[in-house]
């Protein structure tokens, strides 16, 4: 990835059956940035046992710092 360059990441999650489901990160390193794509592309009603969701993420790293600063 680049810095500062937004990237698409597609994970695959599988769960146990469970009703309003949400997908997110619960720590990105620091400065990092993630959206979801789709606006609550992330939430699920309902996953069935052994069933799939995808969400499509947005992941942009930090800008680096001019170097002397």
């Amino acid at each position: 990835m680049s810095p500062a360059r937004t990237s698409r990441r597609s994970p695959t999650t599988s769960r146990g059956a469970a009703e309003n489901v949400g997908v997110g990160f619960q720590r990105l390193p620091e400065g990092w940035k993630a959206e979801v794509k789709e606006k609550d592309g992330n939430l699920f009603e309902r996953v069935e046992t052994d069933a799939s969701v995808r969400t499509t993420w947005l992941l942009t790293p930090p800008t680096p710092r001019p170097s002397g600063r």
